[in-house]
C-alpha cells in the first residue's frame, strides 16, 4: 500500500494514514515535553522552598521521574479544567430553547451539572487550612470560566470554540494555583533510611536519585537541615521509605545536621 498519493498537477502528498501517525506522534512528543517542563518546574520550586539546592539535583535527575512529578502536578489543574468545560457544555445544551435539545438531553444535562456541583462541594468540604482557600479559588475561577463559555457560546463569532479556552484557562489558574502551593511548606517528599554495607545508617528525605547517586536531605524530625548529602548507589544496600512532610528551617548546627 503506497503512503503518498499524486494530484492532477503530479505533486506528491502524504496519505490519510501517514498524515493521522504524524500529527498522534507530535502531539505524544509535545505533550510529554510539556509534562517535563511541568516536572522541572515544580520540582525546582519544591527544593527551594526547602531551603535546598535545586539546580544539581534537578539536572541530575532522570527524565521518568520528572515525568511523573509533572503528572502529578497537573493532576488537580487538569481535573478542575475538565469539570468547568463541561460544566459549561452542559449548561448550554440544558438552557437551550430551540428543538435541537430534547427533553431528554436536557434533563441529563441539568443532572450533569447537579453532580458537577455537589463534586464542586466536597472538593472544597474536604479540604484543610489554606488547602480549602486554594479550592475555593479554583471553583469560583471554574464557574466564571464555564459561565463565560457559556456566554460567548453563539455570541462570539471571534471565538468559534469557547468552551476549548474555558479549559485552557482553566488550566491556566489551577498550574497558577498549585505553583502557589508549592511555595509553602510543608512539602511531600518520603522520608528515607539508608543502609550502608559497612553497617551505617542515615535517615532524611529522598529527594532523588540519578543513575548512581542518591539525593538525601537530613533532616531533623520534619524540618531539614537546608543540606543535601550526595550517596553513591555503590555503598548502598538497601532504602527503607515512608510517606513524609518536610519543612524548612532546621537549626545546622543541631547535631544530625552536622554528624559524619
Amino acid at each position: 500500500m503506497r503512503s503518498v498519493t499524486s494530484s492532477p498537477s503530479g505533486e506528491r502528498h502524504p496519505s490519510r494514514l501517514a498524515t493521522t501517525v504524524i500529527g498522534v506522534l507530535g502531539t505524544v512528543a509535545g505533550l510529554t515535553f510539556a509534562l517535563y517542563l511541568v516536572g522541572v518546574l515544580f520540582e525546582f520550586r519544591r527544593l527551594k522552598t526547602l531551603g535546598l539546592p535545586a539546580d544539581q539535583p534537578v539536572s541530575a535527575m532522570p527524565h521518568d521521574l520528572l515525568l511523573v512529578v509533572g503528572v502529578r502536578s497537573l493532576l488537580v489543574p487538569v481535573g478542575v479544567a475538565i469539570a468547568a468545560t463541561a460544566a459549561g457544555f452542559l449548561a448550554s445544551v440544558a438552557l437551550r430553547t430551540d428543538r435541537g435539545a430534547g427533553a431528554v438531553q436536557r434533563s441529563l444535562s441539568v443532572a450533569g451539572l447537579a453532580g458537577i456541583t455537589a463534586g464542586a462541594i466536597v472538593f472544597i468540604v474536604l479540604a484543610q487550612g489554606s488547602l480549602r482557600t486554594e479550592h475555593v479559588v479554583l471553583v469560583a475561577a471554574g464557574v466564571l470560566f464555564a459561565g463565560a463559555a457559556r456566554y460567548a457560546s453563539g455570541r462570539w463569532r471571534w471565538l468559534p470554540r469557547p468552551h476549548l479556552a474555558a479549559f485552557a484557562c482553566m488550566l491556566v489558574v489551577g498550574l497558577a494555583v498549585a505553583y502557589e502551593h508549592a511555595m509553602h511548606p510543608p512539602v511531600h517528599f518520603d522520608h528515607a533510611i539508608v543502609f550502608f554495607a559497612d553497617g551505617r545508617t542515615k535517615s532524611g528525605f529522598y529527594i532523588g536519585r540519578a543513575s548512581d547517586e542518591i539525593f538525601l536531605a537530613p533532616s531533623v524530625g520534619n524540618a531539614t537541615c537546608r543540606l543535601l548529602d550526595v550517596i553513591f548507589t555503590k555503598d548502598v544496600t538497601r532504602i527503607s521509605l515512608q510517606r513524609g512532610k518536610a519543612i524548612g528551617g532546621a537549626v545546622a548546627r543541631h547535631g544530625n545536621c552536622t554528624k559524619k
